[in-house]
């Protein structure tokens, strides 16, 4: 069966605006992490001892995440990615 094309570029419309919001967000909390000025006050009061702390469970989660954000965004705004979503088999 053929896609009709108005719903494949709705859909790919929305899978496209959903990917360019994502990679926002995802750019706003790297922005707001690495080029806004830290409290050292806050950075005193982990547990683990000030910097070192922050940069274990703040800083590295977003760099490991980095690449896997950026995996999906780009499969997003691909126009013929299924990986994102479910096979369409037609049963009958």
């Amino acid at each position: 069966m053929q896609e009709s094309t108005p719903g494949f570029a709705v859909r790919y419309v929305w899978r496209g605006l959903a990917a360019s919001l994502v990679a926002v967000a995802w750019g706003t909390l790297g922005y707001g992490l690495f080029l806004s000025r830290p409290d050292q006050q806050a950075w005193d009061d982990l547990e683990a001892g000030g910097r070192f702390a922050a940069n274990l469970f703040v800083y590295l989660p977003y760099l490991a995440l980095t690449l896997p954000v950026a995996v999906v965004v780009v499969l997003g705004l691909l126009p013929g990615a299924r990986l994102l979503g479910g096979s369409r088999r037609a049963t009958g």
